[in-house]
């Protein structure tokens, strides 16, 4: 495994080229194309996915969210954010500073996603129109990688296929026009499962690092992330074939010493600013607190969130000791009322995966998350097309001795996040970027079969 890419794993016989009349499912995918620079018909395909992705962001941006006010959510946050990372006012809290021009340390959302739309205001991008476009930039680049990926799981069309349908799917779209830190972690979520099936399909120790970083580089995105040092790495390095039990573990805890570097300035500078221990945010206190109330236990909003759960008064105190309140409080009852949190966790876990309520889902999405009546209707639509397909894609994958560990480890990870907060479309982010590589991967398969016969009669 670790010199021949063609090199079988134990207990697979040696590897041998298809024949012409092979059913497309039992071709042997694990030979490695050419640097994709390299592959003019590549780099069509690429092309092709950018602009593809670029227009359609464009269009979308300018048509139904330029003129979208900032609110005093997290669009806010970012963009107000970033721009005083770029005055250098360091992480300070904007909603704070819009009030009383104080400025006061947050760590309320991870810092990377600020950073980048701090970066581009220092280039000159500093209205919300222009931090919309910067997002719709990481869109493009999402497009691109999961082209790149399935590219090296299922050749060229399924790259072309996975690179147009993450340009063209509404749920990642919709995000790049909001000013939202999705943007940024539907491409870390690329670029994370990419550093996967690298180190599974060569196995390295600097791949082992890479991937470590990657997943740290999600969490600085959005904090849920962490969970895939539990839900992907372990699996996914523990079973990689050809290699000693010693040298897996090695391998483990490589990743996780190269997690921990990247995430310690950051966990370090929280435990410098706060009274009370912050890691790496500040914000599950309120999540806890706007989930668990009589109003998201029954009724309309079962398994959302609702204002009617807020504490009546936050206490004083830096945001660190508001949020250890809040969350006390949101435990508070949930100990309460555990008799009612089955039903409530399924509610949460169906909401997020469109199986519950999901026209009001749109409604919800419209109204509160102001993501456009019309981008959320297809979103839901390309969603329910996008979902059996990828169960076909991952089925592919298992019949050509493809791992499916990064997709589950996605699942995983977003289920948990919803369950223990509430389900909303936008926390599936992970899993609908691997909705566009595996359906991709799965279109492939559907034309080959297609194919497969004509070849064999032809042969």
């Amino acid at each position: 495994m670790h010199g021949d890419p063609h090199a079988p794993r134990p207990g697979e016989p040696p590897y041998e080229p298809a024949a012409a009349g092979a059913a497309a499912d039992e071709l042997d995918l694990h030979v490695a194309p050419g640097p994709w620079y390299r592959d003019r018909g590549f780099r069509w395909v690429a092309l092709v996915v950018v602009v593809v992705a670029l227009s359609v962001r464009a269009v979308t941006t300018l048509v139904a969210y330029q003129d979208l006010p900032l609110g005093l959510d997290d669009n806010f946050y970012y963009h107000e954010q970033a721009r005083l990372l770029a005055e250098g006012e360091g992480y300070a809290n904007p909603f704070v500073y819009a009030d009383t021009g104080e400025l006061v340390a947050t760590a309320q959302h991870p810092p990377l996603y600020s950073t980048y739309l701090a970066a581009a205001t220092v280039l000159g991008a500093d209205t919300p129109l222009a931090h919309r476009l910067a997002s719709a930039l990481l869109g493009v680049a999402t497009a691109l990688v999961l082209a790149l990926l399935a590219r090296r799981l299922g050749g060229n069309r399924a790259g072309l296929l996975a690179g147009l349908i993450a340009a063209v799917y509404p749920n990642l779209w919709i995000n790049d026009g909001l000013i939202l830190s999705e943007s940024l972690y539907a491409l870390t979520i690329a670029v994370l499962m990419w550093a996967a099936y690298a180190l599974w399909l060569q196995p390295r120790v600097w791949r082992a690092a890479v991937l470590g970083a990657a997943i740290s580089i999600a969490t600085l995105t959005r904090s849920e992330a962490v969970a895939l040092f539990a839900f992907l790495a372990p699996p996914l390095i523990l079973w990689l074939g050809g290699l000693a039990l010693r040298v897996r573990l090695r391998y483990l805890l490589v990743c996780g010493l190269a997690g921990l570097a990247v995430l310690s300035p950051w966990m370090i500078r929280n435990l410098l600013s706060f009274d009370e221990p912050v890691l790496l945010s500040s914000g599950s206190g309120y999540v806890l607190d706007i989930a668990n109330c009589d109003t998201t236990y029954s009724g309309e909003y079962l398994g959302y969130w609702h204002t009617d759960c807020g504490a009546p008064s936050w206490p004083a105190g830096d945001e660190s000791v508001i949020e250890a309140e809040l969350r006390a409080d949101g435990i508070g009852y949930i100990t309460a009322h555990l008799s009612e949190l089955p039903v409530v966790l399924l509610a949460r876990t169906g909401r997020l995966w469109d199986l519950y309520r999901p026209f009001q889902g749109v409604e919800l999405n419209t109204f509160f998350e102001r993501r456009g009546e019309i981008p959320s209707w297809l979103g839901l639509f390309m969603y329910w097309v996008l979902l059996p397909a990828t169960v076909y894609g991952l089925v592919v994958c298992r019949r050509r001795s493809i791992t499916i560990i990064p997709p589950i480890a996605l699942a995983l990870m977003v289920t948990m996040t919803a369950a223990m907060a509430f389900g909303i479309t936008r926390y599936r982010v992970p899993v609908d970027v691997a909705l566009a590589l595996f359906a991709g991967l799965a279109f492939d398969a559907v034309l080959n079969r297609m194919r497969s016969p004509r070849i064999a009669a032809a042969s």
